[in-house]
């Protein structure tokens, strides 16, 4: 079972950023940079790097089975609002969901719908890193962007 969360729903999963910006280095050169400055709008991707270890984590479950019944409720409480306690009790009970979880392969599904929903935007904390500037802001001659990190309403 896969779950569909609204923007405003993954921001309240999502906790801010403890720092007060971060930073993204560019070229000056670079597709979709007149878009973040002009329109204040980012391209988020998939995740697709060079190391196949890269963004590849390995989804482990609870040893208790009480754990992972929450953790399945949880899941419901968000894909069906205004559920009861019954109800939920009943739909854990008949998706077999404690035996599932212990599969590696239902694991390994369910992290491929879950991961899939998300982008990833690389940032740091660093405005002055000589190899980020190197590498990511073509070789010294690009720019870096500052985003504010610090309030409620950003996933930064």
């Amino acid at each position: 079972m896969a779950m569909l969360l609204t923007d405003k729903e993954t921001i309240e999963w999502v906790h801010p950023y403890t720092c007060k910006y971060l930073y993204k280095y560019r070229s000056m050169h670079v597709k979709g940079l007149e878009r973040i400055i002009a329109d204040n709008e980012i391209y988020i991707p998939f995740p697709q790097f060079n190391d196949p270890f890269d963004c590849n984590p390995a989804l482990t479950v609870h040893p208790s089975s009480a754990m992972r019944k929450a953790f399945y409720g949880s899941i419901l409480e968000k894909t069906h609002p205004g559920i009861t306690r019954q109800e939920k009790k009943k739909l854990i009970a008949a998706s077999n969901s404690d035996k599932k979880m212990m599969q590696p392969e239902w694991r390994e599904q369910f992290f491929e719908n879950y991961i899939r929903k998300f982008g990833l935007y690389c940032l740091t904390e660093m405005p002055d890193d000589l190899l980020m500037w190197a590498h990511y802001a073509d070789s010294h001659r690009g720019i870096c962007l500052q985003f504010k990190s610090d309030t409620i309403s950003t996933f930064f």
